[in-house]
């Protein structure tokens, strides 16, 4: 899971209240995201700035942009680079698009596969779909994308393109402000000072801001939702192994992924012990995957490592927003403390 956040103002709030704001949106977000971030704003020719790490050493360079949109990235699929943090720019039919996608594609594999496609990342197939007029049907995943056209920049897209795709949107007498979590973003705006009200989103269709208001189309934009995994041997639901490789977060809160084809290759045991907070099992892989013919059988078997995942983000989320549970924004040191988080 990623985080996305952004603003479009009609008329921008004091200085100090959108720094207040994006203080808190940056370190917020970053609970979601850690390995790379990104942002795009409208004015300087509409600049898209990425990078390694945390976004909140960076996200004041947005306190003055008229609107701009931005994210956390923890990659699950491709590695974690510059490269392939978001957004991403895309060309294709219909033009160019920068956007960025905040979830899980299930059979980015196969995609490659059937349109001949080379990405790296998972998100990209949604931009590219957009933009060569494909059905998003094809897609299996879930989440919440927001893009821009660099021709129409005044106009930003959001939508979340499953009913679980997160996305909380409030505005406001200066305009509208989203973030992944609703929590968040209502600590956010409490925090600088800013009354504001909850817009609903409605999934499964394309919104869109500007002038500092949110309009809702007519366009349907929705993905398939992902079936639930199932042990092929047992039929018993699978939890956080994969065929191509696992993926684990520890008590010690770092991260493991180990190549099974390697492992493989190198004659050792294929047999995966997991070792995290929630639960340890083995699971013994019966299938060489150096038979496999078709990506979509690939991808039938491969992602599974995000149900465990969502858990442990659950985890960061409720230590992210600790600090404004319960006082909220009665609690005066809460800016200043992430202030000092994006400003050392």
């Amino acid at each position: 899971m990623c985080g996305v956040f952004g603003f479009q103002w009609k008329k921008p709030p004091p200085m100090q209240q959108r720094a207040a704001l994006l203080a808190v949106l940056g370190v917020t977000n970053d609970s979601r995201g850690g390995h790379s971030w990104g942002w795009w704003r409208a004015d300087s020719g509409g600049l898209v700035a990425r990078g390694l790490g945390d976004i909140a050493p960076h996200v004041l360079k947005l306190a003055d942009a008229p609107s701009a949109f931005a994210h956390t990235r923890y990659g699950t699929h491709g590695d974690k680079s510059v490269e392939n943090a978001h957004p991403f720019t895309m060309q294709g039919k219909g033009g160019r698009i920068i956007g960025a996608h905040n979830g899980v594609l299930q059979n980015h594999l196969s995609l490659n596969f059937k349109h001949k496609r080379e990405f790296a990342v998972d998100s990209q197939h949604i931009f590219q779909h957009i933009l060569d007029g494909l059905p998003l049907d094809e897609i299996d995943g879930y989440g919440t994308i927001e893009y821009v056209n660099p021709a129409k920049s005044k106009r930003i897209f959001l939508c979340r393109l499953t009913d679980t795709g997160v996305l909380s949107v409030r505005r406001c007498s200066h305009g509208v402000v989203w973030s992944s979590d609703g929590d968040h973003l209502e600590a956010a705006m409490a925090a600088a000072g800013i009354d504001s009200e909850p817009v609903d989103v409605k999934p499964g269709f394309l919104h869109y801001a500007e002038g500092g208001t949110l309009y809702i189309t007519e366009t349907k934009m929705a993905v398939s939702k992902p079936a639930t995994y199932y042990d092929w041997r047992s039929g018993s639901q699978g939890r956080s192994v994969a065929f191509e490789s696992y993926w684990s977060r520890g008590k010690d809160d770092d991260d493991e992924v180990i190549d099974l084809r390697e492992r493989r290759g190198k004659g050792e045991p294929s047999t995966i012990e997991l070792d995290d907070p929630y639960e340890s099992y083995a699971l013994e892989l019966e299938h060489d995957l150096a038979e496999m013919e078709h990506a979509e059988f690939f991808d039938k078997y491969a992602q599974t490592k995000f149900e465990a995942r969502e858990e442990l983000e659950e985890a960061r989320h409720d230590a992210a927003l600790a600090e404004a549970d319960e006082k909220g924004s009665e609690d005066p040191e809460m800016v200043n403390r992430a202030l000092a988080k994006v400003t050392n």
